[in-house]
């Protein structure tokens, strides 16, 4: 699933094992949900996002060029989780594969 420049208010993106990218804004007050089992979700947002970002997998891991806050690495060195905020936030995020990678950038 590709979705190109633009601004969305309410998303949901699932896959199995295709992936999912998105490079554009969410809206204020917008959320944005995107779940997959193995494939990557590459996420990437303008300097002037407001977002609160929830991402989580449960085998894959995360990469975070956004915001200086760490991921969390999980038990036994699987999987990893990431809570952290880009300006006021206030949009809303979430990502969830059980073993795909995620990717956070900006544009």
């Amino acid at each position: 699933v590709r979705v190109g420049d633009g601004t969305l208010e309410r998303a949901r993106f699932e896959t199995v094992s295709g992936g999912i990218e998105f490079q554009g804004e969410i809206a204020r007050g917008g959320m944005f949900n995107a779940d997959t089992h193995s494939g990557a979700v590459d996420i990437r947002l303008s300097a002037k996002a407001s977002v609160e970002i929830d991402a989580a997998s449960i085998a894959g891991t995360i990469e975070n060029s956004l915001t200086r806050q760490r991921v969390e690495i999980g038990r036994d060195g699987r999987g990893a989780a990431l809570k952290t905020s880009v300006g006021p936030g206030s949009a809303r995020l979430v990502i969830r594969t059980f073993k795909g990678s995620i990717r956070l950038s900006g544009r």
